[in-house]
C-alpha cells in the first residue's frame, strides 16, 4: 500500500469518529434552575404498546417533581394498551380514526397535545424509560434556556441503546448511519446545524409547538420520518433545535419484538430519512461506510497482515461509536461485517420498495407506498 493510499485510508477512516465525536449529556437541574412548580404534560403516543406501556408510565411517574399530566393516546390497538396504561396512573385519551393525509404517530401525538393544557410538552414513545428521577424536570428546565431571540425552540434526547437479545445488536450500523445523518453530534459541535430529531424523546413549549403548527403541519402530519419533518418545522421558524444524549439516564430497546420487527421498522424508516440528510453529510457518510465494507471484504477476500490490520482498525472505530450509543456488546464490533450486512440489504429493499411505491406492515397498517 503506497504512502497517499494509507492517507487516503487514514482520512475515510476518520470520518465516522468525527461524525460522532461528541454526545452531551441534558444539564443538572441545578444548573438551569428547574423550578418545581413548572407545568408539564408528558404524551406517549402508543399503538400495540400493552408488553411496554406499564414500564413506561412507571418510569414517568416516579419523576420528581411529577408532571402535571400524563396522556398516553391510544393509537387504535387492539391489544391491553389502554387498560393497562390506566392502570399505571396514566389518563388514556382515545386517538380515533386516523384522517386522511395523517399517519397514525403524528396524529396520536397531535391528539395528546389537544387534550392537555401543561405549557411544557414532552414526547415520549412506549419503550422509553427514565432510569434517572429528573429527567422531566431537565427537559423543562432546558427548553426555555434555548431560546436564540426567535423563540423557544424543540430540544431532543437520543435514548442509550439497550440490547437485551442478541439480534437486536444487528441495530448497530441503523444506529451509527441515522446518527451520523442528523449532524448533531460531530466535531463541530453546536456550530454543526442539527437536521431532523429524535422521535422517542422530544420537549418544546406549547407555543412554540403551536406556532410552527406541531404534528398537524402539513408536512409532518403525513411523514413516516414525522420527528425530522417537525424539527424542519422549527427550523423554517427560526427556532433552534437542540440535541442531547440520553446516556443512562434515558434508554430503550430498539424492536423488541424479533428480526422480522427490526427489519419491517428499519425499512420503513431508513430510505424516508436518507432523503432528508444533507448531501455533504450524506456523502461523508457514505466515505466512511465504504471503508468499512472495503476493509470488511479486503480481509476476507484477500487476507493479509495488511488487511488485518485495516479491519481491526474499522472494527476499534465501531466499537467506540457503539459505546457512546449504549450497551453493545463487543462481538458486534469485532463481527462487524455481520451487523453491515444486514445494514446493506435492508437498505437496498427500501430503496426497492420506495421505488416500486410499495408499502411495507407496520403494526397491522400499511406504510408509505404510493397512494392509489
Amino acid at each position: 500500500m503506497t504512502d497517499f493510499a494509507v492517507a487516503v485510508e487514514v482520512l475515510r477512516w476518520s470520518i465516522g469518529p468525527l461524525l460522532l465525536c461528541r454526545f452531551p449529556r441534558l444539564p443538572a437541574g441545578t444548573s438551569v434552575g428547574y423550578e418545581v412548580d413548572s407545568d408539564v404534560v408528558v404524551v406517549v403516543p402508543a399503538r400495540n404498546e400493552g408488553d411496554n406501556i406499564a414500564d413506561a408510565v412507571a418510569s414517568i411517574t416516579m419523576q420528581r417533581p411529577h408532571p402535571t399530566e400524563i396522556v398516553v393516546v391510544d393509537d387504535n390497538s387492539d391489544d391491553a394498551t389502554a387498560e393497562r396504561a390506566a392502570a399505571h396512573g396514566a389518563r388514556v385519551v382515545d386517538a380515533g380514526p386516523v384522517p386522511d393525509g395523517w399517519l397514525g404517530k403524528p396524529h396520536a401525538a397531535a391528539t395528546g397535545v389537544a387534550a392537555s393544557k401543561a405549557g411544557t410538552v414532552v414526547f415520549l414513545d412506549a419503550d422509553v424509560r427514565l432510569t434517572a428521577p429528573d429527567v422531566i424536570a431537565r427537559l423543562a428546565a432546558v427548553v426555555p434556556a434555548h431560546d436564540d431571540g426567535h423563540g423557544r425552540g424543540l430540544v431532543t434526547v437520543q435514548p442509550s441503546h439497550v440490547i437485551a437479545r442478541p439480534y437486536e445488536a444487528l441495530n448497530a450500523f441503523f444506529v451509527l448511519v441515522s446518527l451520523m445523518g442528523t449532524n448533531a453530534f460531530t466535531v463541530l459541535g453546536r456550530h454543526a446545524r442539527t437536521i431532523g430529531a429524535f422521535g422517542p424523546c422530544l420537549a418544546t413549549t406549547r407555543d412554540a409547538y403551536a406556532g410552527v403548527g406541531g404534528h398537524a403541519a402539513p408536512e409532518v402530519r403525513g411523514s413516516i420520518v414525522d420527528d425530522v419533518a417537525l424539527a424542519a418545522r422549527y427550523r423554517a421558524d427560526g427556532r433552534p433545535v437542540v440535541a442531547f444524549a440520553g446516556g443512562d439516564d434515558v434508554t430503550y430497546r430498539m424492536y423488541p419484538g424479533g428480526l422480522r420487527q427490526l427489519i419491517d421498522g428499519w425499512t420503513k424508516n431508513i430510505a424516508a430519512g436518507a432523503t432528508a440528510t444533507r448531501p455533504l453529510v450524506l456523502l461523508l457518510v457514505v466515505a466512511w461506510l465504504s471503508g468499512c465494507i472495503t476493509a470488511a471484504f479486503g480481509v476476507i477476500a484477500r487476507p493479509s497482515l495488511i488487511a488485518a490490520l485495516t479491519y481491526a482498525a474499522y472494527a476499534a472505530a465501531v466499537a467506540v461509536l457503539l459505546r457512546r450509543c449504549g450497551r453493545f456488546p463487543r462481538l458486534a464490533a469485532a463481527l462487524y461485517a455481520i451487523p453491515l450486512a444486514v445494514f446493506l440489504l435492508v437498505f437496498v429493499r427500501a430503496i426497492a420498495l420506495r421505488a416500486l411505491g410499495r408499502p411495507v406492515a407496520w403494526k397491522a397498517r400499511a406504510v408509505g407506498g404510493r397512494a392509489k
